[in-house]
């Protein structure tokens, strides 16, 4: 028997479609079809996290005819692949000559030549995108399970996840929708944040520590119903036992990926100032009693306990704020944010060196606010896994609101520049 040639054929394959069953019908044609299927981690080096998790997308496609085998492909480049299963043909799409996958053509197109292996570009079948048909998908709306999860899965597939403040419909909208491109790649942000100051800020009332939780799901309703991306939710301490327990069921059943807890309560309920004072540290070990308790609130492994160490800024040792985190990764701490008041960045970088070196840690999340010099190339390099901006979209909202006002009141007139129309359309 003459032995059949090797296809292989590299796929996101996130929602199939028509022409995804052409390109595998045709390879199937040249010989047997090794689909290599591209990860999780893989599709989120250049684009957003795929609508379907990997295992669901290798079930989907080893089912289909033509399909003789699936591998993972773990980046964007096929080299490694390649090397191993040395095929005759590699097959793609005719689309991938420009733009970010126009490097990885040139040099599969390179790698094939050592074996005098070759290149068959088939015709883009148009009138499909899969961009396309995973928005229709998402404008249908995306369910609590999937959304609850996202933020996990953007863990494990990518080393810094981006997340910016939301506070109403329209910050959400902008946030999910909004992209520039540099070097051919898409940048976006990965999800969202809720916190009470800047909400009560919206409302017009000073930050009173606990807003009205029923006033907060509302909120995140509104949010929800028009985003996709998962949403990261700043509790304070969580209030009494029974609050605690009653936000911790909500905020799963809504979809909300994480919580952040706080291990500083108020030494006055009534107290409206958001300074050291005004508070003072939960002792460790009822802390972590609280973290077991979320945990054991936990409907879904994917719904993450954010724990808050909040010892720098009541001007504590940097070895206390690690034996905290420490205790609070002891506890089920799914992850640690840590959190300084100070300006400059040196001593939130001196705790990220610290914290790298342990060997029982989970991710890190920061909140740059004070001080914004570093990149955030910078922030990843010393560890940090999630970087949130809290509180920029609402500030930025107040500045341009207030030049407006401005500028009605000093020219007698509106400049209509239609510049909120391109904003809306773009």
């Amino acid at each position: 028997m003459v032995k059949k040639k090797t296809v292989y054929l590299g796929m996101s394959a996130d929602l199939i479609h028509p022409g995804h069953i052409n390109i595998i019908k045709k390879s199937s044609s040249y010989g047997r079809v090794c689909v290599g299927l591209l990860t999780d981690k893989a599709i989120a080096s250049y684009k957003r996290l795929p609508f379907m998790d990997f295992k669901k997308r290798y079930e989907i496609i080893s089912s289909i005819k033509g399909v003789d085998e699936v591998i993972p492909q773990y980046s964007l480049d096929y080299t490694d692949n390649l090397e191993k299963l040395k095929p005759n043909y590699v097959v793609h799409g005719d689309d991938w000559k420009y733009g970010i996958q126009s490097e990885t053509r040139k040099k599969v197109i390179k790698t094939l030549e050592k074996w005098k292996g070759k290149l068959i570009e088939i015709p883009y079948t148009k009138g499909i995108s899969s961009t396309d048909l995973i928005e229709q998908a998402k404008s249908l709306g995306i369910t609590a399970v999937s959304r609850l999860s996202a933020l996990k899965r953007l863990l494990n597939s990518k080393d810094l996840i981006k997340i910016n403040e939301v506070h109403n419909g329209i910050s959400g909208i902008l946030t999910e929708k909004t992209y520039v491109n540099k070097k051919n790649k898409k940048i976006f942000f990965d999800g969202m944040f809720s916190s009470s100051a800047t909400l009560s800020a919206a409302m017009g009332k000073p930050d009173l520590i606990e807003v009205d939780f029923t006033k907060r799901l509302s909120n995140l309703n509104e949010i929800f119903e028009i985003t996709s991306l998962p949403l990261v939710f700043a509790a304070g301490n969580g209030g009494s036992e029974e609050n605690f327990k009653f936000t911790i069921k909500s905020l799963q059943r809504l979809g909300v990926s994480a919580v952040i807890i706080d291990d500083k309560v108020p030494l006055n309920k009534k107290s409206n100032q958001p300074n050291s004072k005004s508070y003072k540290l939960e002792g460790i070990k009822n802390f972590q009693n609280r973290i077991k308790l979320g945990k054991s609130l936990k409907i879904s492994e994917n719904f993450l306990i954010i724990s808050r160490v909040s010892s720098l800024i009541f001007d504590k040792e940097l070895k206390k704020a690690l034996k905290r985190a420490k205790a609070y990764i002891e506890a089920g701490s799914d992850c640690i944010m840590i959190d300084s008041n100070k300006k400059g960045n040196s001593e939130i970088i001196s705790f990220c060196k610290l914290y790298k070196k342990l060997k029982n840690k989970v991710p890190l999340m920061i909140i740059p606010t004070i001080d914004s010099t570093l990149t955030e190339d910078q922030w990843k390099s010393y560890g940090v896994n999630i970087l949130c901006y809290s509180n920029q979209m609402f500030n930025s909202s107040v500045f341009s609101m207030h030049n407006t006002i401005k500028s009605i009141l000093h020219r007698g007139r509106y400049d209509d520049t239609n510049s909120y129309q391109k904003i809306i359309i773009d």
